[in-house]
């Protein structure tokens, strides 16, 4: 059942790169990129644009979209991207025509862009081969097939590889004739990939999510990162998706203006070292004067590669179950603006690779949620303005050269949405704001 989903994702041969250690670009360009967040559930679409920012190489790029429970292939595939360009896509709700998944809840991803993707439709679908044999039913006997419906794939992460680079000084290909690329791809797909050289760094992202009907946007910031490939894939085929696993096993952290090089025994871990912290939080607000609202995006981009029963080297503590999940607890606290406790201190477990915090007020609003996740848990502030904090206290891991980085891996993201009541008719009165959460790092070494 996999080869629809290889067609889309083509095999893919690079060289091995010369990089540095990975860490975290603070410029927005480099050479991987992870948008944290998409969705298409309640009335949201989501734009996502890829660019090149060399004047002069053709960079062959890789786009992948991991599903909400347990952050498995959604769909990947390859786009070659001239000189100064950008790839261009939108996210939508759809109805699944998958065989033995029609008329589930779906997304396509559109576009009509004059780059070229080769094996990708202009209104594509995503797909369930990314979990559904790992976790069928005939490989686990005693459950039912719920955790197999296409609405896990509606919202999730999403991760963006530059794979290669190449000179078009020294080669006049053209990479915009999409049926030339595809029957060479199709005779033999070296002829293609052996043009192409190791990374170089110059890609950037970024993404939004957009309510037309509500007129509201949020802004998602990413994590770009620099030297991912630096241990290198040597020129061999690879016949599934690249993914956070393939990163350098050796990453340098930027610890309070310190930088910490740190030495792991895989891509994964290293990744995990750059995402930790001990603790996080996000400002609140659930006044009803502006019927405001407030949710917390959190994602585990690592958790996949940690929670098996032969995956015990990581942070992550739990074993993924087909209907739990894999819960970690965290300890959750949230506090008025004037130092007041809002939320005593509570345990809540997290057990999705996505997983939404909603703010709820004893009076709710008015307003649907922002988000309607379907991995949602509700916390009550007393207090309708503040600060949510949350920490992970018993989660650590150290590194080859004893450095030990305390916390989870996570990204989140903090919206906010309001209502301008007094609007004159015919004004838009919804305002969306999106923001990246604050972190607490702590490293002994």
């Amino acid at each position: 059942m996999k080869k629809p989903f290889l067609v889309l994702s083509l095999l893919t041969a690079i060289s091995t790169p010369t990089f540095a250690d990975v860490s975290i670009s603070h410029s927005g360009i480099g050479d991987a990129i992870l948008i944290p967040y998409y969705t298409v559930k309640n009335d949201m679409n989501t734009t996502l644009s890829v660019t090149n920012h060399s004047e002069s190489d053709v960079k062959m790029v890789q786009l992948a979209y991991r599903e909400s429970r347990n952050n498995k292939s959604a769909l990947y595939y390859n786009v070659f991207l001239p000189p100064n360009s950008t790839w261009a896509v939108g996210l939508a709700a759809t109805t699944s025509t998958i065989l033995e998944y029609e008329d589930q809840p779906n997304v396509v991803q559109l576009h009509n862009n004059e780059l070229c993707a080769p094996g990708l439709s202009v209104n594509q679908e995503f797909l369930p081969w990314g979990y559904s044999e790992d976790e069928a039913v005939s490989n686990n006997p005693g459950t039912d097939d719920s955790h197999l419906n296409l609405e896990r794939v509606q919202e999730g992460y999403i991760d963006i590889y530059e794979l290669g680079t190449m000179n078009t000084d020294d080669n006049d290909f053209d990479f915009l004739n999409c049926d030339n690329i595809t029957s060479l791809v199709l005779e033999d797909v070296n002829t293609i990939f052996n043009m192409f050289s190791e990374p170089t760094g110059e890609i950037s992202a970024s993404a939004s999510l957009l309510n037309v009907n509500e007129g509201t946007s949020y802004p998602i910031s990413k994590i770009t990162f620099n030297g991912f490939f630096s241990d290198g894939i040597t020129n061999e085929y690879i016949p599934t998706d690249i993914d956070l696993s393939d990163a350098s096993s050796t990453a340098i952290i930027n610890h309070q203006g310190k930088m910490i090089t740190t030495t792991w025994e895989n891509g994964e871990q290293a990744i995990s070292a750059l995402l930790s912290a001990q603790a996080g939080s996000v400002d609140y607000s659930i006044e009803q004067g502006i019927n405001a609202q407030t949710e917390v995006v959190m994602t585990f981009p690592t958790k996949v590669f940690f929670n098996t029963d032969e995956s015990n080297d990581g942070p992550f503590t739990a074993t993924y179950d087909l209907h739990e999940g894999s819960c970690e607890s965290a300890k959750f606290s949230a506090y008025g603006r004037s130092g007041e406790t809002s939320i005593p201190q509570t345990n809540q477990s997290l057990c999705w690779g996505t997983q939404v915090i909603k703010l709820s007020s004893e009076e709710p609003s008015i307003m649907s949620d922002i988000l309607q996740s379907q991995h949602q848990i509700e916390l009550n502030p007393s207090l309708d303005s503040g600060v949510i904090r949350w920490s992970f206290d018993e989660h650590s891991m150290t590194s080859l050269n004893s450095v030990e980085v305390q916390g989870l891996p996570f990204v989140a993201v903090g919206l906010q949405r309001y209502t301008n009541a007094s609007a004159a008719d015919g004004v838009l009165a919804q305002y969306g704001n999106a923001f990246v959460a604050n972190k607490k790092t702590v490293i002994n070494n």
